[in-house]
């Protein structure tokens, strides 16, 4: 409500309060005080104000029943329109109510050390200071054996309001496993997704990627695919003669490097076309890791000419149809694994 709409409504409630006290005679209480003060002798300073501090008394509790009636007509008014709003009882839908949760299972099934341990996944509404817009506030919860929960990984989508199904992707050569988390604005056709590990009870990012123009994604064989719109906006690929036209196709692979410095992947064969792409995403960051084409028919992608940002994914695209094999060496000690990758038009 901006501020004409107010003043609107506080003069409606004084109008109101002046007709609720029409029929009150406040002149012949004014007039008994002033009646009753004037009889008082004018020589005698203390019996003159005693009566006058009397009848003060009296008069003011008829004053403060006006102002009192005045503001619970108004505070009346304002509750009714929204502008103000109780306090909620518990057990009412409150702002801080999840519109939605998962719970999932990160356990090896070959671990007795942790035991059956369940997460949940909370969406939470929130509006950031300043903005009108809703967003999602991502939580996952621990839940203990004696039911109390601890908070061990967050994350906002901005600007967001559908929430989409959590999955979860074995990475057993690495022990470990993955959470696929993601939201989306229905009007906007973008999306916002957080791909995270689980490995010796710890939660760590592999990758992440906001505003995400007409993105969708999928679960195939250990990775994750994804799809977006190359013009940064959403375009109905259905009307074009080519659906592959508008878009791009992306093969996010993990990998995770050991404790003796072997390399581990969740496949050992991928099926792309020509023009798909393939990020290897993982913990990079002592630049240890280098990947060779065998035959150069996959190409790196450089940071400057793709679409993912200052992320720290390996991205390589499919130049041109054909087998090749991508080598993952780490250059520490030679370890290598190896990636067949076929390529159609």
């Amino acid at each position: 409500m901006n501020e004409q709409d107010l003043e609107k409504l506080l003069k409606k409630g004084k109008k109101e309060t002046e007709n609720f006290f029409s029929h009150v005679c406040l002149n012949s209480i004014r007039n008994t005080v002033h009646n009753k003060i004037s009889e008082q002798s004018s020589g005698q300073k203390a019996q003159k104000e005693k009566p006058i501090i009397k009848h003060c008394l009296r008069f003011l509790p008829v004053n403060a029943a006006i102002t009192a009636m005045s503001l619970l007509i108004i505070i009346s008014l304002l509750i009714g329109t929204g502008i103000v709003r109780l306090k909620q009882e518990h057990g009412t839908k409150a702002i801080n109510t999840p519109v939605a949760e998962q719970t999932i299972s990160l356990n090896d099934d070959n671990s007795s050390e942790n035991g059956n341990r369940s997460y949940l996944v909370s969406f939470f509404p929130i509006n950031k200071p300043n903005h009108e817009e809703q967003s999602l506030m991502i939580i996952m919860w621990k839940i203990g054996s004696d039911g109390n929960s601890e908070m061990v990984y967050s994350s906002l989508f901005e600007k967001s309001d559908e929430p989409y199904p959590v999955s979860t992707i074995e990475f057993s050569d690495a022990n470990s496993k993955l959470i696929l988390i993601s939201s989306g604005n229905r009007e906007r056709r973008y999306m916002h997704y957080r791909l995270i590990e689980y490995s010796n009870d710890t939660i760590s990012t592999l990758w992440s990627q906001d505003f995400v123009p007409d993105g969708k994604l999928g679960v195939k064989d250990g990775i994750v695919v994804e799809q977006r719109s190359l013009n940064g906006t959403y375009s109905d690929s259905s009307m074009s003669d080519n659906p592959n036209a508008n878009t791009r196709i992306s093969y996010i692979v993990p990998y995770k490097t050991g404790s003796m410095g072997e390399v581990f992947l969740p496949v050992e064969k991928l099926n792309v076309r020509v023009g798909e792409q393939i990020l290897l995403v993982g913990d990079n960051s002592e630049n240890s890791l280098r990947i060779f084409s065998e035959k150069g028919i996959i190409k790196e992608v450089g940071y400057e000419s793709n679409a993912y940002g200052k992320e720290q994914g390996l991205v390589f695209q499919a130049a041109n149809k054909g087998d090749d094999v991508l080598s993952l060496v780490n250059s520490d000690n030679g370890n290598i694994k190896v990636l067949a990758v076929s390529i159609v038009d």
